[in-house]
């Protein structure tokens, strides 16, 4: 079973909606809302909360007076979970990153989607923050099994941190990149992935590094 951190990653950085979750989960920091409440105060459709409520409900990252997992009940309201309320931290780090990584995320996460190659986003300590549908085809591994956690996928792990710390320490390069680096990848179900990858990192305004993406692909 994920952990929260693993679920918060997945629900706000590896599925589209992950904004609309956010303005939701910020406004119950503050007080209860029942969803017509929610949907009037983020000038949304009724229906688009329910169905974030639905998500937030089934991964514990809300809880409600009653029926835990249903948020038809009119006039229930809805609150986070002490599970939630204990990871706060951790939440707004991973809010932190969705800002960082694009400023229309539902944009970022339609181009990726759509790219033939996998791509795999790591914070600076190597903790994964995003992976596209073709990462997903490539290792075997589904998002929830990934997210949240530091990226173990490389046979030769020591060689892979070199290569990401050559990225990083060159801070005075605008835009730093390794690429045609092949590496052997473990998939999920045993066997081994020869790939080809590119690493790049990507900063903020102020030029620091927030994390690095990864582009694989499979070499045949």
């Amino acid at each position: 079973m994920p952990s929260i951190k693993q679920t918060l990653s997945f629900l706000i950085l590896g599925q589209t909606g992950g904004k609309n979750r956010v303005q939701i989960i910020d406004l119950l920091k503050e007080r209860a809302y029942n969803t017509n409440q929610l949907a009037e105060k983020l000038h949304l459709n009724y229906r688009t909360i329910k169905h974030h409520i639905d998500v937030l409900l089934e991964h514990n990252i809300i809880t409600t007076v009653g029926n835990e997992t249903d948020s038809s009940t009119y006039g229930n309201v809805f609150f986070l979970s002490p599970e939630m309320e204990e990871n706060i931290e951790f939440y707004n780090v991973v809010v932190r990153k969705l800002a960082d990584i694009a400023d229309s995320p539902h944009f970022f996460q339609n181009i990726v989607e759509q790219i033939n190659d996998g791509i795999i986003i790591i914070d600076n300590g190597g903790i994964s923050l995003y992976w596209n549908r073709r990462a997903e085809i490539l290792l075997g591994y589904e998002r929830d099994d990934v997210l949240g956690t530091p990226i173990k996928i490389f046979e030769d792990e020591k060689k892979f941190q070199k290569m990401v710390g050559n990225v990083i320490n060159k801070r005075e390069i605008t835009n730093s990149k390794i690429t045609n680096y092949i590496a052997t990848c473990n998939t999920k179900s045993g066997d081994t992935l020869d790939v080809d990858i590119t690493i790049t990192d990507f900063k903020n305004d102020q030029g620091k590094i927030n994390g690095l993406c990864l582009l694989l692909k499979g070499i045949t």
